[in-house]
């Protein structure tokens, strides 16, 4: 886990906006995103389980729409005042 998971968990809690400063890649370029943090859960990469921090890219064009980071690419997670709608972000349909 981070050490802002706390940060993290409380945006959950209070449906706020989470700005996330994180590296970007090999080149140690860091990026940063204000998100919705939606939940902590594992990511199944080259058939290992990774526990993984998700979020909404709320960015206007920056193509992704989810951002999945694990712990050890996150800088930095802090909230914000702003909130949002969690059914805005999910299409749950009943059969």
């Amino acid at each position: 886990m981070h050490p802002d998971h706390d940060v993290f968990v409380k945006a959950v809690e209070e449906e706020r906006h989470i700005e996330v400063v994180f590296l970007y890649d090999e080149n140690d370029l860091f990026r940063v995103r204000q998100c919705a943090a939606l939940y902590y859960g594992p990511v199944d990469i080259e058939g290992e389980s990774l526990s993984c921090y998700h979020f909404s890219d709320l960015e206007e064009g920056s193509g992704e729409e989810c951002l999945i980071l694990a712990a050890e690419q996150i800088v930095t997670m802090s909230q914000s005042e702003e909130s949002f709608e969690p059914a805005g972000f999910f299409n749950f349909e009943r059969n």
